[in-house]
């Protein structure tokens, strides 16, 4: 019996294969002589159905036909897909990836030719050093899957719809470290959904959002010092290092320095400038910018020197000042 201890190996000599597989737990096929001289092709079924604890690396998997069959089915499914090439047939109909509520880790995998390239309902897949292009849609997050959510990194994606969707209530994705090219939305975030961005490479004209996006990078991390303080709230550093919200009195004034952008327990995160969208309150996190920037100016809060001078400067802020 096959299992964790007693797992098989099945390796695949060169060539062109003109079938389909269904994979099976604790068994791995790997193509000995990588994805450009070991191919598995199909007309119109899907090419692979996965499995958990299992692995699949080194083909080229395509289709030869534009349909609604996934050229690979990943189902509720768990398995390893590393340094495959997916090709579709067209942008009309073709999924490279489908995924219902699986979690498999796709890894090195260059997918073009297909409407959408990752295309998920509640699973919690993790994507990295991969990429789109040639589809309308990168990953499309399409159920609740915020108990995990969706990790994609170190990905090139260009599309001419969108890069990234969530497109359900509770729908989640993570992103870090890609490169978003797309002609259309790099990120189409709807109502009731999150994604947080960290050290992406995109157009903040390419997001719409009116569901929660955050972009976390360079955020500082601080202990809230009172639980009052939460997302939206301008904060200053108090002396024991505690985030507290900003405010200005006859008494005394404290120096802000940003707005929280996220909250995790009694950790706050906090930012100077950059992009925050939250179901419409801010439709840019300039615009909660501008508030504090005048606020300073009318003396009812103070800004430190290095963040006044980068409002100045802001065109996202069209100020015209000296």
């Amino acid at each position: 019996t096959l299992s964790a201890d007693n797992s098989a190996l099945v390796r695949v000599m060169p060539g062109t294969y003109s079938e389909n597989i269904t994979m099976h737990d604790w068994i791995d096929v790997v193509a000995v002589a990588g994805p450009e001289i070991t191919k598995i092709t199909q007309t119109t079924n899907t090419v692979v159905e996965s499995a958990s604890n299992s692995m699949l690396e080194g083909f080229t998997i395509s289709k030869t036909v534009d349909d609604a069959n996934a050229i690979i089915s990943v189902a509720a499914t768990s398995p390893v897909l590393k340094d495959l090439i997916i090709a579709g047939a067209g942008t009309s109909f073709q999924v490279a990836i489908d995924i219902a509520s699986g979690s498999p880790e796709i890894d090195n995998a260059v997918i073009s030719a297909v409407n959408a390239g990752v295309q998920i309902t509640t699973g919690s897949p993790i994507i990295r050093n991969s990429r789109i292009s040639g589809a309308i849609t990168g990953v499309y997050q399409n159920g609740d899957n915020s108990a995990i959510g969706t990790r994609v990194s170190y990905c090139d994606i260009s599309t001419t719809g969108n890069d990234v969707i969530t497109g359900a209530a509770s729908s989640v994705i993570y992103t870090n470290h890609n490169t978003f090219r797309g002609t259309g939305n790099n990120f189409y975030v709807a109502t009731g959904t999150t994604v947080e961005s960290n050290n992406d490479e995109h157009k903040k004209a390419n997001v719409s959002a009116t569901g929660t996006f955050i972009d976390l990078t360079n955020v500082e991390s601080y202990t809230e010092a009172e639980e009052a303080v939460g997302v939206g709230d301008a904060v200053y550093i108090n002396g024991l290092g505690q985030a507290a919200k900003a405010k200005a009195d006859s008494d005394s004034t404290m120096m802000a320095v940003g707005i929280v952008v996220k909250e995790s327990g009694d950790t706050v995160y906090v930012k100077s400038d950059g992009i925050y969208y939250d179901n419409g309150v801010y439709d840019d996190f300039a615009i909660a910018l501008r508030i504090m920037f005048l606020l300073h100016l009318q003396g009812q809060l103070l800004l430190p020197s290095r963040l006044v001078r980068f409002l100045k400067q802001s065109d996202a802020l069209n100020l015209q000042m000296k």
